[in-house]
């Protein structure tokens, strides 16, 4: 028996059939069926070791090198940028400063300078780049509009 174009795209595009609890996963030849329950062993875990509310939708953290720190950047309600730093003390996190920008931090990477630097280069909404020193958050170190 022939088979038309039409009924061979639609013969291919065919649900994949599932067996008893189990679902497809697609191979290199034919069906490959993987059990539907997870095997948690395998599976990478989040551990929560310190958790502290913000007044702010955080959007961004990342660890300050070479140091107990972090900084969190983000939006708070009236549009404005907060940045966050926070030190790990005793398993307890304790707010260090809070900066407020006139526009939402959207981004920020410690990659843009040596580590010893600790500067962090953020993005905002309203299409800035700035490079902030960790040392005096006055004022940013460096700043162009991106877009």
């Amino acid at each position: 028996k022939t088979q038309t174009a039409h009924e061979a795209e639609k013969k291919k595009n065919k649900p994949l059939p599932l067996l008893r609890g189990r679902f497809p996963c697609v191979s290199g030849r034919g069906y490959t069926y993987t059990s539907s329950k997870m095997d948690a062993t395998n599976a990478p875990q989040l551990i929560e070791y310190a958790n502290k509310g913000v007044n702010f939708t955080p959007f961004t953290t990342r660890w300050i090198p070479c140091s107990p720190r972090f900084v969190c950047l983000g939006t708070n309600p009236r549009n404005k940028g907060a940045m966050g730093i926070y030190e790990l003390k005793k398993g307890e996190l304790k707010e260090t400063t809070m900066v407020t920008t006139p526009a939402g931090l959207k981004c920020g990477t410690f990659g843009a300078s040596f580590f010893e630097k600790r500067q962090l280069a953020t993005g905002d909404y309203a299409g800035k780049l700035n490079i902030w020193d960790m040392s005096n958050l006055k004022k940013a170190v460096y700043s162009v509009k991106a877009h």
